[in-house]
């Protein structure tokens, strides 16, 4: 991949980053968990295609970023 493209990509991801749905970050009591691992797949290519640190730390917080979400639609749930 050349440089310019890596770059290209990176602009999209850190622009794309400022939705907090594409950081992980969603209404999980009202919204599909199949859709938000089909965005983290989406956004997973995007970052490995800057580097692959960059992919494994970005799925790393999108996992706890989701989980969060998940958490907060439990305890609502059991109020």
């Amino acid at each position: 991949m050349s440089e310019e493209l890596r770059e290209c990509y990176k602009k999209v991801f850190y622009d794309m980053r400022k939705v907090p749905l594409f950081s992980g970050i969603y209404d999980a009591e009202n919204s599909s968990e199949e859709f938000m691992h089909g965005i983290c797949t989406v956004m997973e290519y995007i970052a490995n295609s800057i580097s692959m640190d960059n992919g494994q730390k970005f799925s790393d917080v999108f996992s706890k970023m989701m989980s969060f979400s998940q958490d907060i639609a439990r305890e609502k749930e059991q109020k």
